[in-house]
């Protein structure tokens, strides 16, 4: 029997534990993508992502994990 594949999907409240677990603000993510990778994102765009809102592009993700201290792969769950 053939399993089906497993399918993930971004979802904003891993983004939000990701950051609560680095004791960052808002405010110092959006410094941090400012001034280390000149990424300009307003504190309402990713409180946007954490709600689920909106989706980050797929070359932020990377960059916010790094600025996060997790893995890109954090920020998704399975999809049933």
């Amino acid at each position: 029997m053939i399993e089906p594949e497993t399918k993930m999907e971004f979802d904003g409240s891993l983004l939000l534990n990701c950051r609560l677990k680095t004791k960052k603000t808002v405010i110092d993510v959006c410094y941090e993508l400012r001034h280390r990778h000149q990424i300009h994102k307003t504190p309402q765009t990713i409180y946007n992502y954490e709600k689920g809102n909106t989706v980050p592009d797929a070359n932020l993700l990377p960059i916010l994990a790094q600025v996060l201290g997790c893995s890109p792969e954090d920020f998704y769950s399975e999809v049933a």
